[in-house]
């Protein structure tokens, strides 16, 4: 299984566990430009279990709950 860049995901999910919160972000917002909603959600779903800002955390929180509702995923969601 590869994602939609190409990488194989395992090797997707190891480089998300290495990056800081700073990459992480700017990594997401590169993808939420492409639209590349598979990744934006990878990255959003990192991002929430580091981030430290209220207000981000809000914000993040919410992209990855509507994210999972575009994918059908109306549990998660929740």
């Amino acid at each position: 299984l590869t994602s939609s860049d190409g990488k194989p995901k395992n090797l997707v999910n190891s480089t998300l566990e290495k990056l800081t919160y700073a990459e992480l972000s700017e990594r997401h917002k590169e993808y939420t430009q492409k639209g590349d909603k598979e990744m934006v959600l990878k990255y959003a779903e990192r991002m929430v279990k580091m981030c430290d800002d209220p207000t981000d955390l809000a914000d993040l929180t919410l992209q990855v709950g509507d994210l999972y509702f575009d994918k059908g995923w109306l549990t998660e969601a929740e």
